[in-house]
């Protein structure tokens, strides 16, 4: 559930910077391709990093479970 859920709130952080950056920007305007090319980095760096970064972050002497 965690992928899924950093998937969406990229995806959805990603459409609201490119609507308000089309109308915000002159000369800019929505690109789906920005969209798709940062939630896919996130992505990756949720597959690399986040795993394994977020669990034992708060832990003292905890086994780690990466």
């Amino acid at each position: 559930m965690r992928l899924r859920r950093v998937v969406g709130v990229t995806a959805f952080f990603m459409v609201v910077g490119e609507v308000a950056q089309g109308s915000v920007v002159e000369g800019r305007a929505f690109d789906i391709d920005d969209v798709i090319l940062n939630t896919s980095g996130a992505l990756r760096a949720y597959l690399l990093l986040g795993r394994c970064g977020g669990r034992g972050a708060g832990r003292r002497g905890g086994r780690r479970s990466c």
